[in-house]
C-alpha cells in the first residue's frame, strides 16, 4: 500500500511499574517486573513521508532505520512529529512508548515488514523490564518473563483487568526518578547480590496478585498489592530514604491507608505514585478527603484513570 500522500498516527497507552518480583541472577534468569496500562498521558506520535528527512529519535536510531531502508531499496524520506507525550523520569514509562510508536508508524509509513520482535530490538527497550513493550503491544496486567543474556523480557503473562478498578495517580511537580546512569549504576550495584525476598515476591505474585484479578478480588488484590509494595521497597532502601520518592505523597499515603485503600504504591522510581479503588466515584470521594486534609500541598497534583486492556493504536489520515 502506498502512503505517500497519507500520515500514519499511532496512539500507545502509558504503563504503571509495580515492581520488581527479582533482581539478581536465579536459575540463570535476572529481573522480572510487573505493572499496567493505563488510559491516561497517553503517547501520539506521527509519521509521513518528505522530502527531507526530520525525526525527534536519537541518531543511533535513525541510522539503524537508514540502514534498513538501504537493505530494502527503499529510498523514501520520512518526517516523525510527536502529538502528545507524557513527563518524562516520574514513572509512566514515556521512553520505551514514544521509542517503539516512532518505529511502528515507520514500519507502517514505509511498508517495511519489519516484525514485532525486529522492531523492539530496533527500539532498544527492555534493559532490565519488559512492562513498558508488554503494556505497548497488549495493554492490561503484564507480568514479564525475567531477563535472559541480551534478549528483551518477554511478556509471560497478560491479563485484562477489571474495567471497574479505578486508580488515582498523585504526582510530585517538584521531583524527579532516577534515570541513565543513576539507574544503571543502581541496578549494577544490586544485580549480584543475593536477595532473599525474591522468593516472597513470587509467591505474592503467583498466590496472590495473579488470581485476584482473574476473580476480580479487589479486596484481595489491594491487601496483596501492599504487602508486594512494602517489600518490594527494601530494593530501593539505598537510593531512596523511604518506600516514596516524594515526602509529600509519602504522608498521603499514609493516610489513605489507614482510611482503609491498601492498594498503594510508587510506579518504578516515581515520584508517580497510584491508590487503587474500587470505583470512579469511590475516587472522586477520596480526592476530596484528600485536598481538604492537605491543602498546604501545592506541588501535588491528582488525576482518576482507568486501565487500559489494549495496546497500541494506529490509523492512517
Amino acid at each position: 500500500m502506498n502512503f505517500s500522500d497519507k500520515k500514519v498516527i499511532v496512539d500507545s497507552p502509558a504503563r504503571l511499574h509495580l515492581g520488581f518480583y527479582g533482581i539478581n541472577k536465579d536459575l540463570d534468569y535476572s529481573f522480572g517486573s510487573i505493572g499496567l496500562a493505563i488510559n491516561a498521558f497517553r503517547t501520539v506520535v506521527s509519521a509521513k513521508s518528505v522530502k527531507k528527512s526530520q525525526s525527534s529519535l536519537s541518531n543511533v536510531k535513525v541510522d539503524q532505520i537508514n540502514q534498513i531502508l538501504k537493505n530494502k531499496n527503499i529510498n523514501k524520506n520520512y518526517a516523525l512529529e510527536i502529538i502528545n507525550s507524557p513527563p518524562k523520569h516520574i514513572g509512566l514509562g514515556s521512553g520505551t512508548q514514544l521509542s517503539l510508536s516512532f518505529i511502528h508508524a515507520i514500519n507502517i509509513l514505509l511498508n517495511l515488514n519489519l516484525s514485532k520482535d525486529e522492531c523492539i530490538q530496533l527500539s532498544s527497550r527492555g534493559k532490565r523490564s519488559g512492562i513498558g513493550i508488554g503494556t505497548f503491544y497488549n495493554g492490561g496486567f503484564i507480568v514479564d518473563g525475567c531477563k535472559k543474556g541480551r534478549l528483551y523480557p518477554k511478556t509471560l503473562f497478560n491479563l485484562k483487568f477489571p474495567k471497574r478498578w479505578h486508580i488515582i495517580l498523585i504526582n510530585d511537580t517538584s521531583r524527579r526518578g532516577s534515570f541513565g546512569r543513576k539507574e544503571s549504576e543502581f541496578f549494577d550495584r544490586k544485580k549480584n547480590k543475593i536477595e532473599t525476598i525474591n522468593k516472597e515476591l513470587s509467591f505474592i505474585l503467583m498466590r496472590g496478585l495473579f488470581p485476584s484479578i482473574l476473580y476480580k478480588d479487589f479486596s484481595n488484590f489491594c491487601d496483596n498489592l501492599h504487602r508486594y509494595q512494602k517489600m518490594t521497597s527494601r530494593f530501593y532502601k539505598s537510593n531512596q530514604k523511604d518506600t516514596y520518592l516524594s515526602n509529600d505523597i509519602a504522608k498521603i499515603i499514609r493516610f489513605v491507608t489507614n482510611s482503609g485503600f491498601k492498594g498503594v504504591g510508587q510506579s518504578s522510581w516515581g515520584p508517580l505514585s497510584y491508590i487503587f479503588v474500587e470505583s470512579k466515584a469511590e475516587a472522586e470521594d477520596l480526592i476530596k478527603a484528600m485536598e481538604s486534609k492537605f491543602k498546604v500541598y501545592n506541588n501535588l497534583n491528582y488525576q482518576i484513570v482507568e486501565i487500559s486492556n489494549t495496546g497500541c493504536k494506529h490509523k492512517i489520515i
